[in-house]
């Protein structure tokens, strides 16, 4: 296996408050040779690894208005391909999520400390498609799990 590639990631802020972060992966993983399944020879040579992207991006844009903290975070997974002759692919996939974290006010000298409620959304652009590809064949056919509908979870947290 040849694998060429780079990562880049920055953050960017604008005064204290604003923040945006964003990487982006690139990665190419190509098989040198063909191999033999003890029957045939199965052609990977120059074939991509499979269940690998070759683009990744991932974004997070943060805000603080306050006691409320705002995350908006993007997540870019390009084309995979799911078989080692790269005769099936998984389509690529954007995806956002969203986190709010709110500090709740306590009075001074309270049992209770540094309170606070999250609510994080999942897929919140409602995308429908295939999270994980299972590689388990040299071609035709493959398995996936699919990517998770809209989801909502609130978390409470305090110091004792």
């Amino acid at each position: 296996v040849t694998t060429d590639g780079i990562d880049l990631a920055g953050t960017l802020h604008f005064g204290r408050d604003v923040s945006f972060y964003n990487a982006l992966s690139y990665n190419r993983s190509v098989y040198a040779d063909d191999y033999s399944n003890g029957k045939a020879l199965v052609p990977t040579s120059g074939k991509k690894i499979p269940g690998s992207p070759e683009w990744m991006n991932k974004f997070v844009a943060s805000a603080t208005f306050g006691e409320i903290e705002t995350q908006l975070i993007g997540d870019y997974v390009g084309k995979r391909y799911a078989t080692y002759t790269n005769d099936l692919a998984v389509k690529s996939y954007f995806m956002l999520n969203l986190g709010v974290n709110v500090k709740i006010p306590m009075a001074q000298n309270n049992f209770i400390k540094n309170a606070r409620v999250r609510l994080n959304i999942t897929n919140l652009n409602q995308i429908k498609g295939d999270s994980v590809a299972v590689v388990g064949a040299a071609s035709g056919t493959y398995n996936t799990f699919p990517i998770a509908p809209r989801q909502y979870f609130v978390t409470f947290g305090a110091d004792f």
